[in-house]
């Protein structure tokens, strides 16, 4: 609201104060074991979205500061959240879950771990695709659900296939 008012000074002093408080939070996720983003994932999704819509406002160049502090640092740190963390975070989830003899593949019925791994994945790459930091997956296809059986659609997609037993 400041950088809509038109008050850059006190916008990025404001918006400053508020990123050291949520990277706080979100350097507690990336130094904690990844079970515990695992396990408080709404805590993390919720400060995730939170910082990159304050960053989003001070890139906007309509009415916020792009070349301000609170930009290039909230930047900085969103670019290294997707390229670092995150990814490091999945490769943890992924080899606890193989430690602990599920599957960490898409399509199997997925354990705790991997289930963790798939629901951090899925949300935070929702709100990269949400904010444009990334694109959507080319891939639109249903996804199984937990359980291993198909949803309706995924059934009437297999129907299509036909039978190759009769071919």
């Amino acid at each position: 609201m400041l950088f809509q008012a038109g008050d850059k000074k006190a916008a990025n002093e404001l918006g400053l104060e508020i990123a050291r408080q949520l990277e706080s939070i979100l350097a507690y996720f990336e130094k904690s074991d990844a079970v515990y983003a695992g396990r408080n994932s709404k805590d993390l999704f919720a400060t995730l979205d939170i910082y990159i819509k304050m960053s989003a406002a001070a890139t906007n160049p309509a009415f916020g500061d792009p070349s301000g502090p609170l930009a290039k640092r909230t930047q900085a740190r969103v670019n290294a959240l997707y390229k670092v963390v995150f990814p490091k975070m999945y490769a943890d989830l992924k080899v606890r879950a193989e430690d602990n003899g599920e599957s960490a593949r898409r399509g199997s019925t997925a354990g705790r771990y991997a289930t963790m791994l798939f629901n951090l994945q899925d949300n935070i790459e929702a709100i990269g695709i949400h904010y444009n930091l990334m694109k959507a997956p080319a891939n639109t296809s249903p996804a199984v659900d937990n359980s291993g059986s198909m949803n309706l659609e995924q059934m009437m997609q297999q129907m299509d296939k036909g039978d190759s037993v009769f071919k």
